[in-house]
């Protein structure tokens, strides 16, 4: 039996397999989903980001605005040449899609630790301060990207047994 509008779930072994693996050098699945949100503040017609977005949008992600511990390391004189790589149906714009592909095509590092322990630390700090106002609600979302940096703290592999 097939349901339309369910989504069906195709990364989810993949995902588990890769559970508790931070690579630095790539995305992992939820980390592309933190990234989705910036996206879409350039493609509100759902139709594609130009050059120029993109641009702005690798920008963005060189400050790891999307909070995930992890910046492009990808020179800014070649966000620009990104573009034709990415645009592979080549209708002049980028979508979702082929971004979301594109995103594993060069290499990420990690922020450097002193200045994630920083973020971290100030993301609890404003946690705490609006907690204390009664701002649940935002208190919680600060501990959240706390929290989520703080795994980016840790880079584990799984044990492996001997067969």
């Amino acid at each position: 039996m097939h349901y339309e509008g369910i989504p069906i779930p195709t990364k989810k072994l993949e995902n588990k397999m890769k559970f508790g693996q931070n690579t630095e050098d790539e995305l992992v699945e939820w980390e592309k989903n933190q990234v989705k949100p910036l996206y879409r503040e350039f493609d509100t017609e759902k139709k594609g980001v130009t050059k120029e977005e993109l641009c702005e949008i690798m920008k963005r992600l060189a400050t790891d605005e999307c909070i995930i511990g992890k910046v492009p390391n990808v020179d800014e004189s070649e966000y620009a040449g990104l573009f034709e790589k990415w645009d592979t149906n080549e209708d002049g714009k980028v979508s979702w899609e082929e971004f979301r592909e594109g995103m594993n095509k060069w290499k990420w590092r990690m922020v450097d630790r002193e200045t994630l322990e920083e973020v971290i630390n100030d993301f609890f700090a404003q946690s705490y301060k609006f907690k204390m106002q009664g701002k649940d609600a935002e208190s919680k979302e600060m501990a959240t990207k706390a929290l989520r940096l703080q795994g980016s703290l840790t880079k584990t592999k799984p044990i492996e047994t001997a067969k």
